[in-house]
Protein backbone atom coordinates (compact mmCIF):
# COMPACT_ATOMS: atom_id res chain seq x y z
CA UNK A 1 0.00 0.00 0.00
CA UNK A 2 1.02 3.35 -0.70
CA UNK A 3 -1.16 5.83 0.08
CA UNK A 4 -2.43 5.16 3.60
CA UNK A 5 -4.26 8.32 3.46
CA UNK A 6 -6.63 10.22 0.67
CA UNK A 7 -7.65 13.43 0.62
CA UNK A 8 -11.50 14.88 1.28
CA UNK A 9 -13.53 17.31 -0.46
CA UNK A 10 -12.68 19.51 2.23
CA UNK A 11 -8.98 19.08 1.62
CA UNK A 12 -8.67 16.61 4.98
CA UNK A 13 -6.44 14.16 4.73
CA UNK A 14 -8.01 10.90 5.94
CA UNK A 15 -7.58 7.32 6.61
CA UNK A 16 -8.27 5.07 4.18
CA UNK A 17 -9.91 1.69 5.70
Amino acid sequence: MSTAYTYDAEGRPTKVH
